[in-house]
C-alpha cells in the first residue's frame, strides 16, 4: 500500500544500467504501475509537430509498447491528439495503462528521457527524477552486446553513458532535493538497505516485503571485452565522469 497520494516519478538513465531491473522492484508495490517505455519526452521536436508525428506512427518498438500497456491505435490516437503538450499526453497514457492494468498511480520509466530531463523537471515542478548509474565498461559491454539495445560503434556507446550523466550533472542545481541518485553496484550487493532508502525519500511505503532474490552481482574481466585502444577511447569520453561517481579504471597488464 502507498502512504498516500504521491506524484508520479520518473526513472532515468543510460541504457544498460538496471532501470527495468529497478522497475521490477517497483512493480511489486500493488498500487502502482509503469508503462513499457514510451519515450515522450525523448525526442528533439516539438509535440505534435510533424517530426514528432511520424515518431508514433511509424516506430515499432513503440507500437509493441502500447501492445503491451493494452493500448489500442485508435485509444492511442484519441490520447495524443486530445493532448497539448507532452505533460498532458503522458498523464493520460500512463494513467489510462494504469486503470488498464487495476492499479491506482503510476510511474515512468524510460531511460532515453534523460534527454528530455529539463522538459519533465518544468513540466513537472514536484515530480522526483530517480538517476541509476553503473559502471560505464558494463553499459558499453551490454550495449555492444546489443541483446536489448545494440550499438554497434564504441564511441556511440561510450557516449550513451557519458550524455546521460553529463545531462543529470548540469541540472543537480535546479533539481536539488527532487533528484534522486542510486548506484546499481550499491543496490545489488546490499538491496535491502540500498532500495529502503530510495522508498523512503519517493514517501513509499518501507514496510513492504520486496523480494531481491534475483539481484545479482557479476565480477567481469573488462579486459576480456575491450582492447586498450577501446579503453583508451572509453576514458577519453568518460573519465571525468569516472572520476565524479569514483568508478575504477581498468588498468592494462
Amino acid at each position: 500500500m502507498l502512504r498516500n497520494k504521491i506524484e508520479p516519478f520518473f526513472l532515468l538513465g543510460a541504457p544498460r544500467s538496471g532501470t527495468t531491473m529497478l522497475r521490477d522492484l517497483f512493480k511489486q508495490i500493488d498500487d502502482l504501475y509503469s508503462p513499457e517505455e514510451t519515450h515522450v519526452f525523448r525526442w528533439a521536436a516539438p509535440f505534435r509537430g510533424g517530426e514528432y508525428d511520424s515518431i508514433y506512427a511509424n516506430n515499432k518498438t513503440l507500437k509493441y509498447h502500447r501492445e503491451l500497456d493494452g493500448i489500442s491505435n485508435e485509444l492511442f490516437y484519441e490520447l495524443y491528439n486530445s493532448s497539448i503538450s507532452r505533460k498532458n499526453f503522458n498523464d493520460k497514457y500512463c494513467q489510462k495503462v494504469a486503470e488498464i492494468k487495476g492499479k491506482k498511480y503510476w510511474f515512468e520509466k524510460t531511460p532515453q528521457n534523460i534527454y528530455g530531463l529539463p522538459l519533465i523537471a518544468e513540466q513537472y515542478p514536484n515530480a522526483k527524477i530517480l538517476h541509476i548509474i553503473r559502471h560505464p565498461y558494463d553499459v558499453i559491454k551490454s550495449l555492444m552486446v546489443g541483446k536489448v539495445i545494440k550499438v554497434d560503434e564504441i564511441v556511440g556507446a561510450a557516449n550513451y553513458w557519458a550524455e546521460s550523466i553529463a545531462i543529470v550533472q548540469t541540472l543537480k542545481p535546479f533539481l536539488g532535493e527532487r533528484l534522486v541518485e542510486i548506484k546499481y553496484e550499491s543496490l545489488v550487493t546490499n538491496p535491502k538497505e540500498v532500495f529502503g532508502e530510495i522508498v523512503e525519500k519517493l514517501s513509499l511505503d518501507t514496510s513492504f516485503d520486496f523480494d531481491f532474490s534475483h539481484l545479482k552481482y557479476k565480477n567481469v574481466d573488462y579486459g576480456q571485452y575491450f582492447s586498450n585502444e577501446e579503453f583508451e577511447i572509453i576514458h577519453s569520453i568518460c573519465d571525468k565522469y569516472i572520476d565524479l561517481h569514483n568508478y575504477d579504471r581498468f588498468e592494462a597488464s
